[in-house]
């Protein structure tokens, strides 16, 4: 992985899209590169998700923590590890970031796979844009821990940060997929406990709706290169089993209001799409500031390859909104 995006600003090159006046979604409409469209090709042929059952849950972390043991960081990005009341966390340090701000990453991976490790160079990446430390928790797993484990965790992890002596103001959440959905359960909660809320949140193909009922779960079925409807449906009854439709597991079920600004990225050709469609409305219906990005022909969470180049121009537009909401915030402060 190239170092250049640790110290490099977020750029105004952006791709062809066409916005609409009366709704505000930004429409990536560029066709993607040759090196992604063979690779997202190659992953149809070699990973696609299909069914991951409780009983090989293991089998398959496993498997993917060996693939993330190969995957190396720059050196000049730090990390350092610790547990937090029968969680671990990872700290993922870039090279002159801020002290004071924070990106709050919660992974991915249907609350049954996947860990900090194997998204430390998205985490790294859009660390490095935005200029801020991440802190990245290991969220407890189902079926060994099931709803709502993850979201007592991640509200664990946030306080941690509080406790710890960070300005609420000064962080950011970011999640892709359940980390997303998650992302938004966290904030619902923090909500109803009154606790100071972060500046705003990223949310990476988000994944909201357990049950689901989405249309393009289906009608995007042959274009996504990497989940299959069967195995999101599964993972949902896994990870809440009849409690899906609770709004802690499925974020659009639940009220939107007094939520911070949200920037939603996602893209046409993923069966999650309407997952984002939706929370954006919710958003859009609650007056919460929302900007979603659709792009086209894109896998499920592209950003997580950062050596695709789509996946690193989506995440400086993130580091884009992470700097322009946090400069508001501070902004607000100085003539408060």
């Amino acid at each position: 992985m190239p170092e250049q995006y640790l110290k490099a600003e977020p750029t105004s090159d952006s791709p062809p899209y066409a916005q609409n006046p009366k709704d505000g979604i930004m429409r990536f409409t560029h066709r993607p590169s040759i090196r992604t469209r063979m690779f997202q090709w190659l992953t149809g042929k070699m990973v696609r998700v299909n069914k991951i059952k409780e009983h090989n849950c293991r089998k398959a972390r496993q498997a993917l923590e060996t693939w993330a043991n190969r995957q190396k960081l720059p050196p000049s990005v730090k990390t350092m590890s610790g547990t937090l009341d029968g969680f671990s966390y990872m700290w993922v340090i870039p090279p002159g970031c801020s002290e004071h701000k924070i990106l709050y990453y919660l992974h991915g991976g249907g609350y049954s796979l996947c860990s900090a490790n194997t998204h430390k160079r998205l985490i790294a990446a859009l660390a490095g844009y935005a200029g801020m430390k991440a802190l990245a928790i290991n969220y407890r797993l189902a079926p060994e821990f099931r709803f709502p484990t993850a979201v007592t965790d991640a509200i664990k992890g946030y306080e941690f940060l509080l406790q710890s002596g960070f300005n609420a103001q000064h962080i950011v959440f970011a999640g892709d997929s359940a980390g997303g959905g998650l992302a938004l359960s966290v904030l619902f909660s923090l909500k109803e406990r009154k606790i100071p809320m972060p500046a705003a949140a990223v949310l990476i193909s988000p994944w909201t709706d357990l049950t689901g009922s989405g249309q393009s779960l289906f009608a995007n079925k042959k274009t996504d290169p990497l989940l299959t409807p069967e195995a999101v449906k599964l993972w949902g009854a896994i990870y809440a089993g009849p409690q899906v439709k609770h709004p802690l597991a499925s974020p659009i079920y639940g009220d939107f209001s007094g939520l911070p600004p949200l920037c939603i990225q996602v893209s046409d050709s993923e069966i999650l799409l309407d997952d984002a469609l939706r929370a954006y409305q919710c958003a859009r219906d609650a007056a919460v500031p929302c900007t979603l990005e659709i792009w086209h022909g894109l896998m499920h969470v592209w950003q997580i390859h950062t050596f695709l180049p789509e996946a690193r121009k989506a995440l400086q537009r993130l580091a884009a909104f992470i700097h322009s909401t946090l400069r508001l915030v501070m902004q607000q402060q100085t003539f408060a």
